[in-house]
């Protein structure tokens, strides 16, 4: 049976090729000589960030609404999904409701708005929509379109393995995140099919790893996924077709953590110059950890870019204090004039840049005569902090904490 549904996919895909372009990009894949040297690699990265609405989502999207005849459609989503089928639907002159949780962003709820879906908020949690969304569409006669567990879904999203190889028929390994599994098993589908020798590694939040639970045992597995900023690829339990074709022509699934995807996330916008959102840079985030030793000409699929601004901030902040860049001081200064413009003279007299600086008046470890000031800041090297550390010292000030 699964032999029969590969095919049936890679049928799908071939014909989407014919179809997707009418809204979709050719997404750039590019080697990055960064990422290459620090995981000893020779990695690719397939830029699906840079497609439109921001995802991957729009190919699967506009392929199953293009071969839908009905002209309402109702789907459920908490982000990317839903952009993708609000501006196919838009295109095609189509009409989509789209379900989604009570949870999800405003600049998300927005943004498939102004794409034109019109958008419904109901449940707690993912599955809550998709279940509201299937009784949605049979009371208004509509056809439901899931968000992932569709022969459709699946084919479009295995386009971008057509251009992978259009690009560089020399491919040895694809990374690939996993949430629900549409865009995996689209893509490992048409690869295991047209170059077998390729090996595809999966990769999922540690919030989050139902398609890996259910791979090892043997059966799909329902969880309940714990806070992640990997939004993106949190899903209760795969899809039946997802992980049908996952377990016929995956390799293996590697597991990261949010702290991983946040370095990865910082990484990718230092040393590439790239925005990702924490979901599509999981696949850079198994690299640079070591969960994955590349083989040969690695691609890594960045899935999607959409992160707001608020949580891009946080992330290249805890990625700056994970590289050794940012560093929190917490130091005991006398309260006289200028004492503080004095300390500072310090630091910034070593091309340390300051980010943010808090005095705490009322400090119970110190005398009254002193304050606890934290000075967050950006340093050039670690070896300038040694040598601002220790000038620091040497001048009398006590230094409480530095991290």
């Amino acid at each position: 049976m699964s032999k029969t549904l590969i095919d049936n996919v890679v049928d799908g895909i071939k014909d989407a090729l014919f179809q997707i372009y009418e809204v979709a990009r050719m997404t750039p894949l590019n080697i990055s000589n960064n990422l290459s040297k620090m995981t000893g690699g020779s990695i690719y990265l397939k830029h699906e960030n840079m497609q439109r609405t921001g995802s991957f989502k729009l190919r699967g999207a506009y392929y199953s609404l293009r071969k839908a005849k009905e002209e309402a459609i109702i789907t459920a989503s908490d982000g990317n999904h839903a952009q993708g089928a609000a501006l196919s639907a838009s295109f095609l002159g189509k009409k989509l409701v789209v379900v989604m949780p009570e949870y999800t962003s405003n600049v998300k709820i927005n943004a498939t708005r102004d794409y034109g879906g019109e958008v419904i908020l109901y449940g707690k949690t993912y599955d809550d929509a998709i279940n509201y969304a299937v009784e949605y569409a049979e009371e208004k006669k509509a056809r439901f379109i899931h968000p992932y567990d569709e022969l459709n879904i699946i084919a479009g999203n295995g386009t971008v393995a057509t251009e992978i190889l259009d690009d560089l028929r020399n491919i040895d390994m694809v990374i690939v995140p996993i949430g629900g599994g549409a865009l995996i098993s689209g893509i490992a589908s048409y690869l295991k099919k047209t170059k077998p020798s390729v090996k595809i590694i999966g990769v999922q939040s540690k919030a989050s790893p139902s398609m890996k639970l259910s791979l090892d045992s043997g059966k799909l597995m329902k969880i309940s996924p714990k806070p992640t900023i990997a939004e993106g690829i949190s899903i209760s339990s795969p899809g039946e077709l997802c992980f049908k074709i996952v377990s016929e022509t995956v390799d293996d699934i590697v597991i990261v953590d949010d702290d991983e995807i946040a370095y990865a996330l910082y990484i990718l916008f230092e040393r590439v110059k790239t925005v990702a959102e924490p979901a599509g840079a999981a696949s850079v985030a198994a690299l640079l950890n070591g969960y994955i030793e590349p083989k040969g000409n690695t691609v890594a699929i960045i899935s999607g870019g959409n992160i707001d601004a608020p949580l891009l901030s946080k992330v290249l902040l805890q990625g700056m204090n994970k590289s050794g860049r940012l560093v929190k001081l917490d130091v005991a200064l006398i309260d006289k004039p200028g004492e503080l413009e004095r300390f500072i003279d310090i630091i910034t007299n070593h091309r340390a840049n300051i980010v943010n600086i808090f005095v705490d008046y009322v400090a119970k470890v110190l005398t009254p005569s002193y304050s606890k000031v934290t000075i967050l800041m950006e340093i050039p090297t670690k070896e300038e902090l040694e040598i601002i550390v220790s000038e620091i010292k040497n001048r009398g000030y006590s230094l409480l904490n530095v991290e």
